[in-house]
């Protein structure tokens, strides 16, 4: 049995065998919050006149929010789907 950590820099076709090599876990939290932050960071720059201006109306906080939660939970479902979870990824 083997743990991998730094499985985030390989790629999801190479996840797809891990079971097969061995890999009983493996570590993916880089790529999810990468992923999260930067879609996060793209919205705050489409929203950066909001932001200057003051947002009492918490535009620009709800985008930002479900940028980055909605493209964490992609990439957990991509995961997911490689290493044939898919009951859990259509979900």
């Amino acid at each position: 049995m083997i743990v991998l950590h730094g499985g985030s820099s390989i790629p999801l076709e190479q996840q797809a065998t891990f079971a097969d090599d061995g890999i009983i876990r493996f570590n993916i939290w880089t790529r999810i919050g990468r992923e999260g932050a930067l879609t996060a960071a793209e919205q705050i720059v489409k929203d950066i006149d909001i932001i200057r201006g003051g947002d009492k109306e918490m535009v620009y906080f709800v985008r930002y929010r479900n940028a980055h939660f909605d493209r964490q939970v992609q990439v957990m479902k991509e995961v997911l789907k490689a290493i044939g979870y898919e009951r859990f990824a259509n979900h």
